[in-house]
C-alpha cells in the first residue's frame, strides 16, 4: 500500500508524542521488573534532608497511601493507582513528636501511630483530613523506642502488644491495648499474667525491647506473644474481645511475628539464643493447646552463626498451599525458601526450594531480607534485601528479575497494587517507587504479605473454599525411590498420582484423567505422560546438574474441572 509522503511526514512528527505519552503512562511497554514511577530521592546523592518514607497501603481501588516525614513533622500521602496514574489525590499534615511509621488502612478510614507511641491519628480516606487524634500513651520512654505494627480485630478494635517500665521495680512489662477503630479511645489495658514482660531480640544496633504485634485468625480470635524471663520462652496469648487466655507455651525459643495458617495454626520464626541469635527455625504452634504445654513443633530451618545477626525479622507469607519464610542456604548465607503444606497437615512441609542470596567475604556487607515478601496470584513472589529487589518464579524458585539501583540500603516495605504493580520504598528511605509486575493482584492465602493484606491490618485473609459438589480434585503427586528429590543418570524414577483425589467422592481415583509434563524436556523424558504413574529419566548422562520442575494436572472428566501440583527434582551429573 502507498502512502502519500505527507501523511508519512505527520507520522514522524506525532511519533515523540506519542513516545511522550508513552512513557507519561508509566506501563507503556514496560516488561516486568521495570520502573514505572518514583516519587521523591529524585537526585543521584540521597541528601538526609530529604523526606523520609516509612509505610504503603493499598485500598479497594487501587489507591497507594504512605506515611512521610520531610522533617520534623508527618504527612500522610495519598496517590491514585488508576488514570491518571500516580497522580497525588492529597496530603494530610500531622503534628505529633516523631514520624508516623506505621499505616492501616480499613474502609475508608485510615490510622498512623506515631513513632513515640503516644499519637493515633485516624483519617478520612476520600477527603483526606484529620477526624480524630488522641494521645493513647502507648510508648515508654524508658526504653529504645521500637515501632510496633498495628493490628485491626474483626471487632473493630485495634490490638497494640506494648511495654510499659514500673520505675519503682525496674522491670519492662509486657501489656495488651485495646483502642476503638471508631474514635481512637483506649478501650482497656491489660498485663496478661502476673511474670509478663517484653522480649528482647538482639539487633545489630543493640539490645532493644520489643513484643510480636498480635495477628488476627479467621475466627476472630487475636493472637500474640510475649515471654516471662525475656530470654528463653514465649508464650501466646489468645484474645476474644477484653478476655486474654493464656495459650501454650514455646520452651527455650524467643520469636517473631505470629502468622495464622489456613488450619488453625500459628506459623512463626522461633530462635532460641538471645544472645547469639542463631539456630532459626519455621515453627507451628496450635494455639488452642494447654497453657504451658510444649504445643510448637519446628518444621523448617537451619542452624548458622552469630555474626550473621539480621536487622530485620521477616513474617513468613502463605499463598495458597504454600509457605514462604526466611532461610539459609550452603552454609552461610541468607536465603528464602518454599514449602507445601502437605495434604493439610500443619506439621508436615516438603521444602519445594530454596533460593539463596548473594554472599560476600565480610558479614556486613552479606545479603539479607529486608521485607517480608509478597506473593501475586499468578505466581510471583516479590522480596526486597539490602541489595536488590526480586521477582522469583514461586513454582521453579528460579530469579524471574533483578533490581538494584533504587534499593539503597534495602527496601523498607513492599506491597503489590490492584493491577500487579509493585511498590516499594528505596533509595534509603528517601523514595517510593513502582516496578511494573506480572499484571496480577495479590495471591489468595491467608497470609499472602507483611501484616496480612493490603491494608496492613494484621488479618488472615478468609480464602472461600469452593462447593464440595462440581469442586476440583485434588493433585496428589508422590515419588518413589529418591530421597531429597534428587535422581541420577540414566536410572528411572517412578511418579505417582494414586493419592489425587475427587471432594465430590463421586469420581474415583482411577477415573481421574491424568498429564505430566517437565521442564527441561530436551534432557528429561516422561515413559507415560497421560498415565497415573510414570517414570522419568534422563535422556542422556548429565554434564553439569540441574533442576526440574514436574506438573501434574488432573481433571475430572464429569466436571472438566482440574487442579495442579507442582515439585522440583534435582538431577546430578556425570553419574
Amino acid at each position: 500500500m502507498n502512502i502519500p509522503k505527507r501523511s508519512k511526514q505527520n507520522a514522524l512528527r506525532l511519533l515523540p508524542l506519542a513516545i511522550g505519552i508513552a512513557l507519561c503512562s508509566g506501563t507503556a511497554w514496560a516488561k516486568p521488573g521495570d520502573v514505572t514511577w518514583q516519587h521523591g530521592g529524585m537526585t543521584r546523592e540521597v541528601s538526609s534532608d530529604q523526606a523520609s518514607y516509612y509505610d504503603l497501603a493499598v485500598d479497594a481501588q487501587g489507591d497507594l497511601y504512605t506515611t512521610e516525614e520531610p522533617k520534623g513533622w508527618s504527612n500522610v500521602l495519598a496517590f491514585k493507582g488508576a488514570s491518571p496514574r500516580f497522580e497525588q489525590k492529597w496530603t494530610e499534615t500531622i503534628l505529633v513528636e516523631g514520624p508516623s511509621r506505621h499505616l492501616l488502612l480499613k474502609g475508608d478510614k485510615l490510622a498512623t501511630l506515631s513513632s513515640d507511641e503516644n499519637s493515633l491519628t485516624l483519617i478520612d480516606r476520600i477527603s483526606g483530613k484529620v477526624s480524630s487524634q488522641t494521645k493513647v500513651n502507648l510508648g515508654d520512654h524508658k526504653i529504645e523506642k521500637v515501632d510496633k505494627p498495628m493490628t485491626l480485630g474483626r471487632d473493630g478494635t485495634l490490638y497494640f502488644n506494648n511495654c510499659k517500665t514500673r520505675i519503682n521495680e525496674g522491670m519492662t512489662y509486657s501489656l495488651v491495648t485495646a483502642i476503638g477503630f471508631g474514635d481512637g479511645l483506649v478501650k482497656w489495658e491489660k498485663r496478661p499474667y502476673k511474670h509478663a514482660y517484653c522480649t528482647v531480640p538482639l539487633t545489630t544496633q543493640g539490645y532493644v525491647f520489643n513484643a510480636p504485634a498480635p495477628a488476627v485468625d479467621a475466627e476472630g480470635t487475636v493472637h500474640t506473644v510475649t515471654s516471662p524471663d525475656m530470654s528463653k520462652e514465649a508464650i501466646f496469648l489468645n484474645i476474644k474481645e477484653d478476655n486474654i487466655v493464656r495459650g501454650p507455651t514455646m520452651k527455650g525459643l524467643l520469636t517473631g511475628h505470629p502468622v495464622p495458617g489456613p488450619d488453625g495454626m500459628l506459623y512463626v520464626i522461633g530462635y532460641p539464643d538471645v544472645f547469639g541469635f542463631k539456630d532459626y527455625g519455621l515453627y507451628a504452634v496450635n494455639p488452642k493447646a494447654d497453657a504451658y504445654h510444649e504445643s510448637a513443633q519446628r518444621i523448617q530451618g537451619a542452624t548458622f552463626g552469630s555474626k550473621n545477626v539480621p536487622t530485620f525479622l521477616p513474617e513468613p507469607v502463605i499463598a495458597g498451599n504454600s509457605i514462604y519464610f526466611m532461610d539459609t542456604a550452603e552454609g552461610d548465607k541468607w536465603a528464602l525458601s518454599a514449602a507445601t503444606f502437605n495434604d493439610g497437615k500443619s506439621d508436615a512441609t516438603t521444602l519445594r526450594w530454596t533460593f539463596p542470596f548473594l554472599d560476600t567475604e565480610t558479614w556486613q556487607t552479606k545479603e539479607y531480607m529486608t521485607t517480608t515478601p509478597a506473593v501475586s496470584e499468578d505466581g510471583t513472589l516479590y522480596v526486597g534485601t539490602n541489595l536488590a529487589l526480586y521477582g522469583i518464579d514461586t513454582v521453579t524458585g528460579k530469579q524471574k528479575w533483578k533490581r538494584t539501583e533504587l534499593n539503597n540500603a534495602g527496601a523498607k516495605t513492599l506491597t503489590i497494587g490492584l493491577d500487579g504493580t509493585v511498590y516499594f520504598i528505596g533509595c534509603k528511605s528517601k523514595c517510593i517507587v513502582a516496578i511494573e509486575g506480572d499484571g496480577s493482584a495479590l495471591a489468595k492465602g491467608s497470609w499472602p504479605k507483611g501484616r496480612g493484606d493490603l491494608g496492613n491490618t494484621g488479618q488472615a485473609q478468609v480464602v472461600e473454599q469452593p462447593d464440595v459438589i462440581g469442586a476440583a480434585p485434588v493433585a496428589a503427586l508422590e515419588i518413589s525411590g529418591i530421597t531429597d528429590a534428587t535422581f541420577f543418570g540414566r536410572v528411572s524414577t517412578l511418579l505417582g498420582a494414586s493419592g489425587s483425589t475427587d471432594p465430590d467422592g463421586k469420581v474415583q481415583p482411577w477415573e481421574l484423567t491424568y498429564a505430566w509434563s517437565v521442564t527441561q524436556a530436551d534432557m528429561v523424558e516422561l515413559e507415560s505422560p497421560d498415565s497415573v504413574s510414570t517414570m522419568i529419566r534422563l535422556k542422556e548422562v548429565a554434564t553439569k546438574d540441574f533442576d526440574v520442575v514436574v506438573t501434574l494436572k488432573v481433571t475430572n472428566p464429569v466436571t472438566g474441572k482440574s487442579s495442579v501440583a507442582h515439585q522440583t527434582l534435582h538431577a546430578k551429573a556425570g553419574k
